[in-house]
């Protein structure tokens, strides 16, 4: 008779240092402020999240550099809307907005940049103003479901037009004379600038080669050889293939290699050229690398464009780029709260962080946009009085460059095609019409003869 021998009882095996932080924060007053645990997240996929959306910002830095000189309003407002509220979104100060002309002294506007920053109080106080009664929530939640659906796609194509740019992305987009973009990717020494010319004859300008008032915008010839665009690739491909195997952290790797490789100086697609800013920047980089050792939400986002014109800045406000921390996983204020912690380190660390080079964002900002597309399977395509706002909604983002523009149009487009079916039940409503079928009843009925005709059979 053989005795029954009983296995040894298995002992579990003591949590990581990372899982008892990510414990210990849950369980603190900052973890059930923030409700880590009721949101299914941790503190570490926190940080992870705001070190992406940082990463993906950092540009700002060096963009708005001599608009935003000292004034700290960056950091104050990114810190201000997690502590109020809880989303994970990131406010900065904005560089595509018409307010950021404006500010130029020299502009052709004729604008002072006092008169500039009035403009902003004051839009700051009106958007203050509504949000305090409620009103901006309840504007928000007007905007019609095929609008609202098809925004998130439309904002995702955006950030992947931006990630294919040359100043914000990767470089594949190259601007054209006669069709607006068209392949690009081309070396620094194959670019040239335009520069406008005026015929006499008739008073038309012209844009020729040659100049400095656009920037290296035209590519020459050699197209698809630049080398930071192939490096920006490298990083593309790092991040899918992270997504892929579902790797925590894709963003952060990808942008890290890519800049890493940037910070090489005898090389092609180094940030720091040798030329007069490359040599100064890099001189400042190497001095500090070698150093040793809804409803306040809305409340926030409007008090940073009071406080931001005060500080004489341009507005502030969500970037989209927040998207790629809310894809590392971010579910919390915390991951704002990284965010504006980063960027009150910038103060110190500001050439380590301008040193991020364009075409390392460029992926993930693509990326972002791949994901954000999963969106339009909402969008009922078979019934026109939706799909149309929506592609419209979805086609002016990118191409009008503009969230704002793009929300016009559909919803512009949503009333103007719902006319019809509002002003035929108004007048049912008062009982002066009876026999007359909106434009959803006249659908429905072809409908239903769609559905109940068969084919003969042969």
């Amino acid at each position: 008779m053989e005795m029954e021998t009983t296995p040894p009882p298995q002992l579990n095996p003591s949590p990581s240092p990372l899982a008892r932080l990510n414990l210990f924060v849950a369980t603190s007053r900052v973890g059930k402020r923030f409700k880590l645990a009721e949101r299914n997240t941790t503190f570490t996929t926190e940080l992870r999240a705001g070190t992406a959306t940082f990463l993906t910002m950092a540009y700002i830095l060096a963009v708005n550099a001599s608009i935003l000189s000292d004034s700290g309003g960056t950091c104050s407002v990114s810190d201000c809307v997690p502590l109020c509220s809880d989303p994970t979104l990131a406010p900065s100060n904005c560089s595509g907005s018409p307010s950021l002309t404006l500010i130029q002294p020299d502009s052709a506007c004729n604008v002072s940049y006092q008169s500039a920053l009035g403009a902003v109080f004051i839009e700051g106080l009106i958007f203050l103003l509504i949000s305090a009664i409620g009103l901006r929530a309840k504007l928000a939640k007007l905007v019609p479901k095929p609008v609202r659906i098809s925004s998130s796609a439309g904002i995702g194509l955006f950030l992947a037009f931006i990630g294919l740019q040359k100043d914000q992305g990767i470089g594949l987009i190259g601007y054209s004379s006669s069709t607006l973009v068209t392949l690009g990717a081309c070396p620094t020494s194959s670019r040239a600038s335009l520069a406008p010319v005026v015929t006499s004859a008739n008073g038309t300008v012209s844009l020729l080669p040659g100049g400095t008032v656009s920037g290296d915008i035209l590519c020459l010839h050699h197209r698809m050889q630049s080398p930071t665009f192939w490096l920006g690739v490298v990083g593309f491909v790092i991040i899918a293939y992270c997504l892929v195997k579902n790797i925590k952290g894709a963003m952060i790797y990808g942008i890290v290699f890519v800049t890493a490789v940037s910070w090489f100086r005898h090389s092609n697609v180094t940030i720091f050229p040798h030329t007069p800013a490359g040599d100064s920047s890099y001189k400042y980089f190497k001095k500090v690398i070698d150093v040793h050792g809804q409803y306040f939400a809305f409340m926030s986002d409007a008090s940073a464009i009071v406080v931001g014109s005060l500080l004489g800045t341009s507005p502030v406000t969500a970037f989209i780029e927040s998207s790629t921390g809310i894809r590392e996983g971010g579910r919390t204020g915390l991951t704002a709260l990284t965010v504006a912690g980063y960027f009150l380190l910038a103060f110190f660390f500001t050439p380590l962080l301008a040193s991020i080079p364009a075409w390392a964002v460029g992926p993930p900002l693509i990326l972002v946009g791949v994901l954000m597309m999963r969106s339009v399977v909402e969008i009922k395509w078979d019934d026109m009085r939706e799909a149309i706002p929506a592609f419209v909604t979805l086609i002016l983002m990118p191409l009008t460059y503009s969230i704002a523009y793009g929300l016009i149009g559909g919803i512009g487009t949503y009333i103007v095609l719902h006319l019809w079916d509002w002003g035929v039940g108004a007048l049912r409503e008062f009982g002066i019409v009876k026999g007359v079928k909106s434009n959803s009843e006249v659908v429905n009925t072809q409908v239903s003869r769609d559905e109940t005709t068969k084919p003969f059979d042969v």
